[in-house]
């Protein structure tokens, strides 16, 4: 596929998209719904409003009256002139899932056959702001190239900092990407993780930041970088105790379902912001939801599915696919992920 003939997606979310569709059956003429991260229902309800302000409450309590016969509807709240709602854990959850199917058969398309170049970067020689620079560069072309905007130029980066401290005195005073890798590599495994992944979590550790801001390198940011990495690499890919059915299960894949529907929001700040940061701090969402979840989620449950896929999209887009190769992603293999991508390379730490 030439990058010429790709075209941008429309994004929108996966569940307003459906309640307008619905609400276009309503008895009285509405504005497009909203999401409302905070409302008398608490965080990720929906907000209605009638086009119609005078009188609203009438009109809302007509709008109340034909919800409640609504088989979708979990919850309402009547606050003049808006109404809110939350759709039911599991009707909201399939919305999800053919949603996010969708995006990403979309994105599938979008990105060219050479989406794999430039997942090669060389940390040998580069400086810790060039390295920085191109870690950005690298999930920003990606980005632009899967979203249909490929021409955007690379923005402005800032650097590092590193202070006087650990850090620096086992570098011998002054550190460089070799040093700041063997950190990360000792964190990983003391940790119990494998210090093959520590290119990645370089990479992870330095998008993690927003491009514009001058990032302060310490032991406590690389540690708290590395605890946020474990989320993405735990495996829930065995088969979980389903937990009963009950408020609490309910609660949490609704909260599930809502995370994972905000990806097309974050894919859109990152465009606007031309930083890839919020679609990592999304997908470091979901990874956590997830965790919250696990229990309330059969193994083979298609929400479960649909929040893999907003996790691996986010990863691919921010060049980070090596973190997927953990069991998680054996169980849900995806073919557009390359299955051998190019590592940065790397010098062996030394013992």
């Amino acid at each position: 596929m030439h990058i010429a003939q790709v075209a941008q997606i429309e994004l929108g979310g996966f569940m307003l998209p459906r309640v307008q569709r619905l609400l276009s059956e309503a008895p009285l003429q509405m504005m497009p719904p909203q999401s409302a991260q905070r409302s008398p229902l608490g965080a990720l309800a929906l907000k209605l409003r009638p086009v119609n302000a005078d009188p609203a409450s009438r009109d809302c309590q007509r709008l109340v009256d034909w919800l409640q016969q609504a088989a979708w509807v979990e919850q309402l709240a009547l606050r003049p002139p808006n109404v809110y709602v939350r759709p039911d854990a599991t009707v909201a959850g399939e919305w999800v899932q053919a949603g996010m199917a969708e995006r990403w058969r979309n994105l599938r398309v979008c990105l060219p056959e050479d989406a794999s170049c430039g997942a090669e970067l060389d940390v040998r020689h580069p400086s810790l702001q060039q390295l920085r620079h191109d870690v950005v560069a690298i999930a920003w072309q990606r980005l632009c190239r899967a979203l249909g905007q490929p021409d955007r130029p690379t923005p402005a980066v800032e650097g590092l900092d590193v202070p006087q401290g650990t850090l620096r005195a086992r570098a011998g005073g002054s550190v460089d990407v070799q040093d700041l890798l063997c950190a990360l590599q000792g964190l990983e495994q003391s940790s119990g993780g494998t210090p093959a992944q520590g290119p990645a979590a370089l990479r992870f550790f330095l998008l993690r930041w927003p491009r514009g801001q001058r990032v302060l390198l310490t032991d406590a940011r690389l540690a708290e970088s590395q605890r946020a990495l474990a989320s993405l690499s735990r495996d829930d890919s065995g088969a979980p105790d389903v937990e009963p059915d009950g408020p609490t299960a309910a609660r949490r894949r609704g909260e599930l379902a809502a995370i994972v529907d905000q990806l097309d929001a974050a894919l859109l700040r990152a465009l606007e912001q031309q930083d890839a940061c919020p679609l990592l701090r999304h997908t470091l969402q979901v990874a956590e939801a997830l965790r919250d979840a696990h229990a309330q989620l059969a193994a083979d449950s298609g929400l479960r599915q649909a929040a893999h896929q907003a996790i691996f999209a986010g990863l691919y887009l921010c060049g980070l696919e090596k973190l997927s190769s953990q069991p998680r992603a054996a169980a849900h293999p995806h073919p557009w992920i390359p299955s051998d991508p190019e590592p940065m390379r790397s010098t062996p730490c030394p013992h």
